[in-house]
């Protein structure tokens, strides 16, 4: 099997148990499920190694059940479902299951092949950042999968990192999707004379709070010349993967978005380098479980298209 570093997604399976069939319950008549001594019944989970933690994490999951416990079809349908979700048709992919290991290899297509396939990274709300394959249509687009990935239509927002890095997130994601990560005004913001997304009149100093981005945000790589997306570099899969843990870490949208709830704002600015808003995200995290999974502010000041 591939070793862990250089294969960061697997697929598992929970033991193999048989069938089950609704049934009348003998001493209460009540409808039960209950083992039929047919069939079988399982469930496949893909899971991404998390180095931080040193431990494989859950991000998708399917049932599967079929006739025959020795039947492939229903297993290799299941995961085919799973990682075309997840854009890793084209992934090595190691499967753990009771029956034996085994390394999923897919063949390369022209469909599939490195041309139909852009390098991005996925920031899914408070959760580690993560490079991803982002797929392209026969034209060359890769609109349709970068649609999948936030949900929705995508609206561009390239103020962190420059014109040589995009991100991308639900246009519609303020009030229908949670808060994601918050973003903080950096010396070049400053210097170009950005304004606020909270006020809409001053410029931001360095470190505070300029917007909040709500929903999973999608990178890539932008190419000013043709204008055209394209695949992240290794240095800047990096960068983001680095701002999107230290800077503005998971739970920083949160935390911000509850903080103009309650109408109170960051007494301190955030520094681009060395600060961490661990402190924070804990707070937020506390918070929400407090407001029992309440909505997000119905009109917090925010914004994306100012300078």
């Amino acid at each position: 099997m591939a070793e862990t570093n250089e294969n960061r997604y697997r697929l598992s399976y929970d033991e193999v148990t048989n069938g089950l069939a609704e049934q009348e319950n003998a001493y209460t008549g009540l409808p039960e499920a209950a083992p039929t001594g047919d069939g079988f019944h399982t469930t496949v989970r893909l899971e991404r190694y998390d180095p931080g933690a040193g431990d494989w994490e859950e991000i998708d999951s399917e049932s599967v059940d079929g006739p025959d416990a020795e039947a492939s079809e229903p297993y290799d349908a299941a995961e085919r479902r799973i990682l075309a979700r997840n854009g890793l048709e084209d992934r090595l992919i190691d499967v753990v299951a009771p029956w034996g290991d085994h390394t999923i290899e897919p063949e390369k297509s022209e469909a599939h092949s490195a041309e139909s396939i852009m390098k991005g990274m996925l920031i899914p709300t408070d959760g580690r950042p993560h490079a991803i394959d982002i797929r392209k249509d026969e034209n060359g687009s890769a609109l349709h999968d970068l649609q999948r990935l936030v949900d929705g239509y995508i609206e561009p927002f390239d103020v962190i990192f420059g014109e040589n890095i995009c991100l991308y997130v639900n246009e519609e994601g303020l009030g229908n999707y949670p808060p994601n990560r918050a973003v903080y005004a950096t010396r070049n913001m400053v210097e170009e004379g950005y304004l606020s997304q909270m006020d809409y009149t001053s410029v931001v100093q360095e470190g505070e709070l300029y917007t909040i981005l709500w929903g999973d945000i999608v990178a890539v790589g932008f190419d000013p010349a043709t204008g055209m997306d394209r695949d992240l570099t290794d240095a800047e899969i990096a960068q983001v993967g680095d701002y999107f843990t230290k800077v503005s870490a998971p739970g920083s949208g949160l935390a911000e978005a509850l903080a103009i709830q309650q109408g109170r704002r960051r007494e301190e600015p955030v520094q681009e380098r060395g600060v961490s808003l661990k402190d924070e995200a804990d707070a937020s995290r506390d918070a929400s479980d407090a407001l029992g999974g309440g909505s997000a502010p119905d009109d917090p000041q925010h914004g994306m298209d100012g300078r």
